[in-house]
C-alpha cells in the first residue's frame, strides 16, 4: 500500500475503536517503515490521561482490528 492511499483510508484526526479492547484511538500521523518501506499509522488513545503514541503497519490497522467511529 502507498502512503497516499493510507492517508485517504485513515485520515489524520479520525477516531477509531479497537475491536478487542473497545478503546478509542485518534490517528495522529502516517509514516513509512525504513526496513521494508511499508506504510504505518500513528495513533493515540483518546481519554485515559496522557496519550501514548502507538504505531502499527497500515495493513494490520485496516484489517478489521479497528473500526472508524466518525
Amino acid at each position: 500500500a502507498r502512503l497516499g492511499g493510507i492517508r485517504e483510508d485513515a485520515p489524520m484526526g479520525t477516531i477509531w475503536q479497537h475491536v478487542k479492547s473497545g478503546y478509542l484511538y485518534k490517528i495522529t500521523g502516517h509514516t513509512i517503515d525504513e526496513s521494508d518501506l511499508s506504510p504505518r499509522i500513528l495513533y493515540a488513545r483518546v481519554g485515559g490521561g496522557t496519550p501514548i503514541p502507538w504505531d502499527r503497519k497500515a495493513d494490520n490497522f485496516l484489517d478489521g482490528r479497528f473500526v472508524r467511529q466518525d
